[in-house]
């Protein structure tokens, strides 16, 4: 990703990813990492969901923790690095919420469109992030375009 290449994030998650999505199955294997295909979707799922808890207050500055990970992930245009650990995963991976994939498969594009339903609604809502901080809009979104990118091509998927 280029750093002065404009993307479409919008675009992107309503279109591609619903695209993208329908090249994995339940037995499709990542090409690195542990997750299975249904755990990267209900992640993906979770993630989408906590950026849609949205306050009103003006964005805090990150302290250097969140700054640290923020500059890491979001604001350098390099893709995210493959094998990153996520602490909520130390443990093991959690059972399935869906009892079938294509219905989690379902549920992820219907959270896509909630997050911009609700962002459409509140475009100055703020949203915090124990990585991240404080993240306005444009920066969830690029944050779910690189996420999303991450985990579809973990699958190869895109």
């Amino acid at each position: 990703m280029e750093e002065t290449e404009k993307i479409d994030y919008r675009h992107f998650l309503t279109n591609i990813i619903p695209q993208a999505i329908t090249k994995i199955n339940f037995d499709t294997k990542p090409l690195w990492g542990k997750m299975t295909a249904q755990h990267m979707i209900e992640h993906l799922i979770h993630s989408t969901i906590v950026s849609t808890i949205l306050t009103h207050q003006p964005a805090k500055a990150p302290n250097a923790f969140q700054n640290k990970w923020k500059t890491e992930i979001i604001i350098n245009p390099e893709e995210m690095p493959r094998n990153l650990q996520n602490p909520l995963f130390q443990f093991g991976l959690p059972p399935y919420k869906f009892e079938r994939f294509e219905d989690a498969q379902k549920n992820l594009i219907e959270k896509i469109k909630l997050f911009y339903t609700l962002y459409e609604k509140t475009p100055s809502g703020v949203n915090f992030q124990s990585f991240f901080g404080d993240l306005n809009f444009e920066e969830l979104q690029r944050y779910h375009y690189k996420h999303f990118r991450h985990h579809f091509n973990q699958f190869g998927a895109l």
